[in-house]
Parts: structure tokens; C-alpha cells; sequence
């Protein structure tokens, strides 16, 4: 894809992305990182994926998704660790 065809699908996407995340969140700075993830995810991977508009925007909203996903699983892991740990009590 040229850059136009990039700029175009931002700014088509990207306001409803950033809702979508932000439902998920509760915090539009995360929703917005969250939503400009889900773009350079796909820049990174686009030669693998549909140029359907429907498989564009499942991936972009997958990829909000999941990565709000992880974020909060990467959260409770860290959370457990300083809860163990010894330093704890500091």
C-alpha cells in the first residue's frame, strides 16, 4: 500500500478504534497507544492479511483486543511477583 491508501485507512478507522480501545480501558491515552499499536501491527504485517476492508478492520479491532489483553495479564504477573516478593515489605 502507498502512503495515501495508509492515511486514508487511519483516518477512517482510527477515531472508532480509539473508542473501541477505550471501552475496553477506561483511559484514553492507553485506548489511543492501544489503537496507534493496532496501525503499525498491521503496517508491519499487511502483505499477510486481506486487502477485504472486513479483514482490515477485524484485524485492527483483534489487535486492540488482544493487546489490551495482555497488557492487563502483564499487570496481574507483575503484581503477583511484588506481592512475593521480598522487597515487598520496604
Amino acid at each position: 500500500m502507498n502512503s495515501n491508501v495508509h492515511k486514508q485507512l487511519f483516518e477512517e478507522h482510527y477515531r472508532s478504534l480509539c473508542h473501541f480501545a477505550w471501552k475496553l480501558c477506561g483511559d484514553a491515552t492507553e485506548a489511543e497507544d492501544l489503537a496507534q499499536d493496532a496501525f503499525i501491527s498491521y503496517y508491519n504485517h499487511e502483505d499477510h492479511i486481506s486487502t477485504h476492508q472486513g479483514a482490515i478492520k477485524n484485524y485492527l479491532y483483534t489487535s486492540v483486543r488482544y493487546a489490551f489483553l495482555n497488557s492487563k495479564r502483564k499487570e496481574r504477573v507483575v503484581e503477583k511477583y511484588w506481592l512475593n516478593s521480598p522487597f515487598n515489605e520496604c
